[in-house]
């Protein structure tokens, strides 16, 4: 085996593994997804429940809700109760949110939930949750559909992708 053959297959295995990364991270972006649904759906709940029992401000409990975790909806929470206590409401652009793995509706429904807390009285506002509970349930279930079947055929795909790629260089 020569030189020029022995860079041909690291090349080779080099694009393969860059192929397999690529995969990975697709088969990541709708597992992180499935985690963000899951994780609204438990705030939701929570929300609803400190709604019932304690009538405990939007703010307070975000704070509460956030302290000693560490995800994405906390980095969602984290802006909405910093833009809520310095402008007493929360706007945010779609297009600026870190949220590339999801899609533009389920950014929008999110959107939409953060600007419709703490806005009616009790009661209004436990429907209000209760439903975006359930929106964010279904999207869930999706999630989990999409993580399974594309995610995994997608990752199954570049490594192919990959392997032919590397078979073809060396």
């Amino acid at each position: 085996m020569n030189t020029g053959d022995f860079l041909r297959l690291i090349a080779g295995g080099i694009l393969a593994l860059v192929s397999s990364y690529i995969g990975f991270m697709v088969k990541n972006g709708y597992k992180e997804n499935t985690k963000l649904m899951k994780d609204l759906v438990f705030f939701c709940d929570e929300f609803k429940r400190e709604l019932s029992y304690q009538k405990t401000s939007v703010i307070d409990f975000c704070n509460k809700f956030k302290k000693d975790k560490k995800s994405k909806i906390c980095d969602l929470l984290e802006d909405f109760v910093s833009q809520l206590e310095s402008a007493g409401q929360f706007s945010k652009d779609i297009d600026k949110w870190n949220l590339a793995h999801l899609k533009i509706q389920e950014k929008q429904e999110i959107l939409t939930f953060f600007n419709g807390l703490g806005k009616t009285p009790t009661n209004e506002q436990i429907s209000f949750v209760e439903k975006s509970g359930a929106l964010f349930k279904e999207m869930q279930k999706q999630g989990e559909e999409n993580e399974k079947k594309k995610g995994n055929m997608f990752f199954k795909l570049f490594v192919l992708l990959g392997v032919a790629i590397m078979v073809i260089v060396g």
